[in-house]
């Protein structure tokens, strides 16, 4: 699966560009790119993603239905569970 990255959502901080080890993400008008033909998918960028702007499209090809999948970064963790000391 090729990560895809949503544009409205980046907010320019380079984090991908960094955490990517194959160095196929770089920046075009202040957003994230990818060389879609070189991602080896290893899932770093979409981890490493502080907006949850990369993420994977994922097809049940036998109910034809398509999912949205991302990594549980700090970020979505706190939003699911609630700020840290908060009960």
């Amino acid at each position: 699966m090729i990560p895809e990255i949503d544009v409205m959502k980046c907010n320019g901080c380079m984090i991908c560009v960094r955490a990517c080890p194959v160095g196929i993400i770089g920046m075009f008008a202040k957003k994230a790119v990818m060389l879609r033909d070189l991602c080896e998918e290893c899932g770093i960028c979409a981890f490493s993603c502080p907006e949850v702007a990369i993420y994977y499209e994922l097809e049940d090809t036998k109910s034809l239905n398509t999912y949205t999948a991302a990594f549980p970064t700090a970020k979505r963790l706190d939003a699911i569970l609630g700020q840290k000391g908060e009960k």
